[in-house]
């Protein structure tokens, strides 16, 4: 459970990961029901993440999801840092970064097609929330495409304003 650990080390880690509408549990908050490690609420307690205790000693353990009300485990990532990596990345496109998408948008085939072609896509994505998957074309910039059997959606974010309007441009280009 390294990652963990040397996450909540990190300078303001616990006030800065998806505070919107996730919440990082501090330290003195985690729990253990249910042979289960639970470090992350969603959804305002309408699921929380979590490990499994039989992962425990592992340093980078899978992240899993219940959801209220449920008992059933929802795997949503092969690795706490991975995890970690993507509800930081959907932080940036949820206001964390200056220049963001402020929201997402539809995307048809084409769309998503236009995105496979033209971006990077990074080497981890989250599942069951729905699935989330990142990409880049520039090393400050974020799109992400969330995707479910209802359809997808895309949302990005960037540091730089030229990096933002590219991106900006070949999205609504589609729009």
């Amino acid at each position: 459970m390294s990652v963990l650990t040397d996450f909540y080390r990190c300078p303001r880690a616990e006030g800065k990961v998806c505070c919107i509408c996730h919440q990082l549990s501090k330290p003195h908050e985690l729990y253990e029901k249910d042979d289960c490690l639970h470090f992350y609420e969603g959804m305002q307690g309408a699921v929380t993440f979590l490990i499994k205790m039989s992962d425990i000693q592992k340093d980078d353990p899978p992240v899993f999801l219940k959801k209220g009300g449920s008992s059933a485990l929802f795997p949503v990532c092969d690795s706490l840092f991975k995890f970690l990596n993507g509800i930081s990345f959907m932080q940036a496109i949820n206001e964390g970064l200056p220049f963001n998408s402020e929201g997402f948008y539809d995307a048809d085939e084409k769309m998503l097609a236009e995105i496979e072609k033209s971006f990077t896509k990074k080497d981890f994505s989250l599942t069951n929330l729905p699935n989330i998957d990142f990409y880049s074309i520039n090393d400050d910039d974020i799109p992400a495409v969330l995707s479910d059997n209802e359809g997808a959606q895309v949302g990005f974010a960037s540091s730089n304003i030229k990096h933002f309007e590219e991106i900006d441009s070949l999205i609504t280009s589609y729009l």
